[in-house]
């Protein structure tokens, strides 16, 4: 896929997922939202999807590129994306109709890292095909 799709990939999904953070802010819950605090782990759910489709799209578009320290790899849109879950996360002390939950930052954060393992092998399966067609 061209760079360009996936950043089409990424707006859409950072629109989602700001405007589903600032309704929840302001106490406004769309549908979607309705429907997934009424199911068993809905949030959870919401959480692992919006992080997850996050990171999925921001390490496409980065391909896959990792800070290595000593023995350590990590992704760039693990730390991008962690960061902004956590931030998000915290900042709902501030707001009345939230509440800080650590387990949906760590949905939010799970969701983060096996979507990104799926970029990284969507990436490297699409450098191989590559390489074998030359």
């Amino acid at each position: 896929m061209k760079q360009r799709y996936y950043w089409a990939m990424l707006l859409g999904v950072l629109v989602v997922t700001v405007v589903s953070t600032v309704m929840a802010n302001l106490g406004w819950y769309n549908p979607l939202e309705r429907l997934a605090n009424r199911l068993p782990w809905g949030d959870k759910f919401g959480h692992f999807v919006l992080a997850g489709g996050l990171a999925f799209t921001l390490n496409l578009i980065l391909r896959a590129r990792k800070i290595v320290k000593l023995w350590v790899a990590i992704y760039w849109s693990d730390v991008i994306i962690g960061a902004l879950a956590i931030l998000e996360e915290g900042s709902q002390v501030w707001f009345p109709a939230r509440s800080v939950s650590f387990s949906d930052l760590m949905a939010g954060l799970l969701g983060m890292v096996l979507m990104n393992r799926m970029a990284a092998f969507f990436i490297h399966r699409q450098a191989v095909r590559t390489h074998d067609n030359t």
